[in-house]
């Protein structure tokens, strides 16, 4: 997992410092409130309905859905495993099925190709109802579980 340090100071900073800004992508600054309540609906999401569930494969966007889905998965304890849509069909598949991943987040899977994907069960980010900003309790992740899965 990540230093402990730098999740707890994100945590920390979505109540301390809400209106400040967090991101700025695609010219367009975001607040932490803005990716405090992005990162609860996910969290909602994978805690309620895959708490069982260890690597978690993430479409890779440029976009304020993939930085909180990335910050869910660590604030709960899951490993990320980026899946970009640039690489080939082929690369994907075999990063998918060499991991097992049976789940993918995404906020948009252009570029993705279904058969990529088709197996896996999959939560679009961007269209996650809307949850409390109040994030669910976080507790020390694991020194010794996976913070991430990276094919070079």
């Amino acid at each position: 997992m990540p230093p402990f340090n730098f999740l707890r100071s994100i945590y920390t900073n979505f109540g301390l410092h809400s209106e400040r800004n967090a991101f700025f992508i695609k010219g367009k600054y975001y607040t932490y409130r803005d990716l405090s309540r992005k990162v609860s609906r996910i969290r909602q999401a994978l805690l309620n309905d895959y708490p069982d569930e260890r690597y978690v494969g993430v479409v890779l966007n440029d976009d304020l859905w993939t930085y909180a889905s990335i910050l869910a998965l660590w604030l709960s304890g899951y490993a990320f495993v980026p899946v970009n849509p640039l690489f080939p069909p082929e690369r994907n598949r075999s990063i998918i099925n060499q991991v097992r991943l049976k789940l993918l987040l995404y906020s948009s899977l252009k570029g993705i190709g279904e058969p990529v994907y088709a197996s896996l069960n999959t939560i679009n980010t961007s269209e996650l109802p809307e949850a409390g900003t109040d994030l669910p309790a976080w507790k020390d992740p694991d020194p010794e579980s996976d913070l991430y899965v990276l094919f070079t």
